[in-house]
């Protein structure tokens, strides 16, 4: 009200993708300044869009290596009580999600599944621990307690459900990613759209938990060679440069942002 610059910045990987993510559209974006990932899609607010490297991406960018044999399946939250408004939007996630990932687990082959490491998604006290359905089905499965962001660096394969900050760190860090998720659940904006066709088409992402069971067990025993293919960097690369961009010498790039704000 006394004409200070209201300068805020991305903290998630929604962020730019979606088109209804109400709590962000109608309060984050309505500042004088909004520093993202890399997106800079001028339709999605009043804010003036400044996209910046990340600092977080940039000291991750392609640090995966093939140190193990682990399949690592990150849980998703299931949520009885939401604490935001534009949750709302998928209320219906929770129920499909549980449903899912034991329909993904039960399609794999014999030698992934007993790859597993599951990490569950536990961030608020109104959510369901996934432990329990998993553990219920899948009495020996392991599960990650420890480090998750190191596990990432090492493992031969991530699996998860939906677009957010794991699926920015792993294309930033170039961990082998497989994402399962029904086109209803989240609908990308105009923006974000023409990048989805490329990773469908890699494999990297699957409309159903048995289609991505499928694409795992193809390339469970070379999943580096699928990985590391034209294809599939293109695709890669071309989301880690829109949604989490980096650069060696970001904080020069900051600094020249900041001083035109």
């Amino acid at each position: 009200e006394k004409g200070e610059r209201i300068v805020l910045v991305q903290h998630g990987g929604e962020y730019g993708i979606t088109d209804y993510n109400i709590l962000v559209n109608e309060i984050e974006l309505k500042s004088d300044f909004f520093i993202s990932w890399g997106w800079a899609d001028p339709k999605v607010t009043s804010a003036k869009i400044l996209p910046l490297p990340s600092p977080f991406h940039s000291k991750i960018k392609n640090k995966h290596r093939f140190r193990n044999d682990t399949l690592m399946i990150l849980g998703g939250g299931v949520r009885i009580l939401n604490s935001r408004v534009h949750w709302w939007t998928r209320s219906n996630l929770p129920g499909r999600y549980y449903g899912d990932a034991l329909k993904f687990i039960q399609s794999l082959e014999e030698e992934p599944q007993n790859s597993i490491t599951f990490k569950p998604y536990n961030r608020w006290a109104s959510e369901i621990d996934t432990i329990d359905f998993v553990k219920d089905k899948f009495p020996n499965i392991k599960i990650n307690e420890g480090d998750f962001n190191s596990a990432l660096l090492s493992c031969r394969l991530i699996v998860f459900y939906s677009f957010g900050t794991t699926m920015n760190f792993t294309m930033a860090a170039n961990v082998p990613t497989v994402v399962y998720l029904s086109p209803d659940l989240m609908i990308p904006n105009k923006y974000a759209e023409p990048f989805f066709n490329p990773l469908r088409e890699c494999g990297i992402l699957h409309d159903s938990p048995l289609e991505a069971a499928k694409h795992v067990n193809s390339i469970w025993h070379d999943v580096e060679t699928w990985w590391m293919g034209e294809k599939v960097q293109k695709a890669r690369n071309e989301w880690a440069h829109n949604f989490a961009q980096t650069s060696k010498f970001w904080w020069w790039e900051w600094m020249k942002a900041l001083k035109h704000i």
